[in-house]
């Protein structure tokens, strides 16, 4: 995995919260890793539009669309 997937998969877990964990604010992260909420925010829309590309793409492939 490349640092940027592990940061994503980071930022990921803790907007999301990991297994039912504590989720945390955009700025909570951003001062835990030294962004601002927007930048954390951004990262978040980014990673968000790569999976539902990924899933457009497994459909289109499975004739689902």
């Amino acid at each position: 995995m490349t640092k940027k997937e592990l940061t994503d998969k980071l930022l990921h877990e803790m907007v999301m919260g990991s297994k039912k964990e504590q989720t945390f604010t955009y700025q909570q992260i951003g001062k835990q890793v030294g962004l601002s909420h927007e930048r954390i925010r951004q990262i978040e829309v980014g990673a968000l539009k790569k999976v539902k590309n990924l899933f457009t793409k497994i459909a289109k492939h499975e004739g689902v669309m």
